[in-house]
């Protein structure tokens, strides 16, 4: 099998695409969803970042920069002030007009007002700048919606989507095309064949298939979201929450779940700690056989002893209603790890980011002061989660591009910057 796959391979790499076309061909794993600003599901993610912008953009040290934003100041811990460059303009050419702003920002659960000349941006609880970069701006024309980023949309269906650079720029990507293919192995032997240029979030078992061969490079950066455990605090009490975090914590489970590597989060407890005696209980999450997700969820049953009950693989839509309503036991995710203060957001009472069952004044104070590292203290202390580890971001790309990387949040948010090399 290994003999024949590189014979795809190598034949892959013989084949050369139309001078000058700079269309990046991108392999995707399952059906594409309809390009949206908001959360999704599918590799239609990874083109939000090149139609869509913050007002202000996430820099690698985890500052933050005006994008769509001209410049922008803080009023107090719970509202931002921005003001609007004069030249910003959507896919369309029309000007980006403040009520477009306001519509964006309200519906995705922050209050905004026009204020001389500027944005006022406020919010219930803490309002961390970096909300504000992955808050997307845009409008709908003709049931679809647009940006102001670089790219748009002229195609797509759930098999494909295709992307076109608003101006052209000479020696960079004028033209994405992102391709669905039934699932992970069909996509990684497209690759391999050489039909897509790129393959991101590759399983890292398959990137040793890519090793030696002149077309590809492996791109790879840390993740921004942690494999965890959430914890149903409204069924499970404080003390059983404490002993899950320490069976959880088992170097164990991390090499039964990546057996590739994952970096552990949070030291391992020095034994092994049985959990107290009680019911059953179920494990929950969006599985895919095979995947590392499912592995994560064998090996925390495993962990759990006595105590485990049935892996629940559910649709993302019922996975978030249950977490939403609190309808679990315990629950495999990604939640936001990196910025630090998104992080501890996304456990504060009525958190804007995800609509959780966790309420905590300790958590909460440390919180609206901007205090993270306290807030991840608390956290510890009354853990609703328990962080396992931070996987890598892997892709494979077209060697072509000179300064091609992964994004400090975005998969693919650099991809407008890439060069390519004649």
């Amino acid at each position: 099998m290994r003999r024949l796959l590189l014979l795809i391979v190598l034949a892959g790499c013989s084949r050369t695409g139309e001078a000058g076309s700079f269309r990046l061909r991108i392999a995707a794993s399952g059906e594409l969803a309809p390009l949206s600003p908001a959360p999704m599901g599918s590799y239609s993610t990874l083109a939000q970042d090149w139609v869509f912008e913050g007002l202000l953009r996430l820099e690698a040290d985890g500052t933050v920069k005006p994008a769509l934003a001209s410049r922008w100041d803080r009023l107090d811990g719970k509202s931002v002030r921005a003001w609007i460059r004069p030249d910003a303009r959507f896919s369309d050419g029309s000007p980006v007009g403040m009520g477009d702003i306001i519509a964006s920002l309200t519906s995705s659960g922050l209050k905004a007002h026009v204020q001389e000349g500027a944005i006022v941006i406020e919010s219930e609880s803490v309002l961390p700048e970096t909300i504000l970069s992955r808050t997307l701006i845009s409008k709908t024309v003709q049931g679809s919606a647009i940006g102001t980023g670089p790219f748009a949309v002229v195609e797509q269906d759930p098999s494909h989507m295709l992307l076109r650079r608003n101006h052209k720029l000479a020696d960079h990507i004028g033209e994405v095309l992102l391709q669905a293919f039934k699932g992970p192995r069909e996509a990684f032997l497209a690759t391999l064949a050489g039909d897509e240029d790129s393959y991101p979030l590759i399983d890292p078992k398959q990137v040793e298939f890519f090793q030696g061969v002149p077309r590809f490079r492996l791109l790879e950066a840390p993740s921004v979201n942690a494999i965890a455990v959430s914890f149903n605090t409204k069924r499970l009490d404080r003390p059983t929450r404490l002993a899950l975090v320490a069976a959880l914590r088992q170097p164990d489970l991390v090499r039964l779940a990546y057996p590739a590597g994952c970096a552990p989060m949070g030291a391992p407890t020095d034994s092994f700690r049985p959990l107290p005696p009680g019911r059953r209980l179920n494990i929950s999450g969006v599985f895919k056989v095979g995947s590392s997700m499912e592995r994560m969820a064998l090996a925390v049953q495993r962990a759990l002893g006595p105590r485990a009950g049935e892996i629940e693989d559910l649709s993302l839509a019922d996975y978030r209603h249950r977490v939403a309503t609190g309808e679990f036991d315990l629950a495999i995710e990604l939640p936001v790890a990196w910025p630090p203060s998104e992080m501890a957001l996304l456990w504060r009472t009525n958190s804007p980011l995800v609509a959780r069952n966790f309420s905590n004044p300790r958590v909460d104070a440390a919180i609206d002061a901007g205090d993270w590292a306290r807030a991840m203290t608390e956290l510890a202390d009354d853990p609703p989660v328990a962080f396992i580890c931070l996987p890598a971001r892997l892709a494979i790309i077209d060697a072509r591009f000179k300064n091609a990387r992964i994004g400090p949040y975005g998969f693919f948010e650099t991809l407008p910057d890439w060069e390519v090399d004649r």
